[in-house]
């Protein structure tokens, strides 16, 4: 996903595709937007301050219409303010804040994602939580329907790839996230629990 190099606005090494037109033969820097979700307001769209969400699918796009919806909690929210501006970079002069800007953005635009590169299930499958990656930084959460996420933890990249704690880290985390889904009040508690990004995305691979 090309926006992770170049804030959103592309470059001569990895161009982005402007809407409407279907390349001929695809980058994996590149966004597509050839299948366009368009996603429309849910009805449950009103009952989200009362399950401690907010809807964050416009923040990133300048007014242009999202064809995925992001949604989030208040511990996003906190470690976003909190945790995320003491993250490492390791891309020059891209910013884990700017990192996960840009993944926002690219996930609400309709953006092609491939399993495991951009996004994937995290084990065990059963707790039906799913990772989106940026070079520095991961987002947990979980799909209530199809091209619909709630982001829940931000972690580093580096802290989930820690020799020994690594895998024991992100199974805490995901154990998190199940729990927290679980406490919300239907439709919100819903888990996609697959592993194909098919599942739980349009335009994927």
């Amino acid at each position: 996903m090309g926006v992770w190099w170049g804030s959103g606005c592309g470059s001569e090494m990895y161009p982005m595709v402007k809407p409407g037109r279907v390349p001929s033969k695809l980058s994996p820097f590149q966004l597509t937007r050839y299948v366009p979700y368009n996603a429309h307001a849910p009805s449950f769209i009103p009952l989200l301050s009362a399950a401690g969400l907010k809807d964050g699918s416009n923040d990133f796009l300048d007014g242009k219409p999202a064809w995925r919806m992001f949604l989030y909690t208040q511990r996003f929210e906190d470690e976003w303010e909190n945790r995320l501006p003491f993250f490492v970079n390791e891309v020059p002069d891209l910013p884990c804040e700017a990192q996960v800007e840009d993944e926002i953005r690219a996930f609400c635009e309709g953006n092609y994602y491939i399993n495991p590169r951009d996004a994937h299930a995290v084990q065990p499958v059963t707790l039906g939580v799913w990772e989106l990656k940026t070079p520095d930084v991961r987002i947990y959460g979980w799909f209530i329907q199809k091209d619909l996420f709630v982001a829940h933890v931000l972690e580093s990249a580096k802290a989930t790839h820690a020799p020994g704690v690594g895998y024991a880290h992100v199974t805490n985390i995901a154990n998190a996230v199940n729990r927290h889904a679980q406490s919300l009040p239907t439709p919100f508690s819903s888990q996609i629990t697959k592993v194909s990004l098919r599942d739980v995305l349009t335009d994927s691979h």
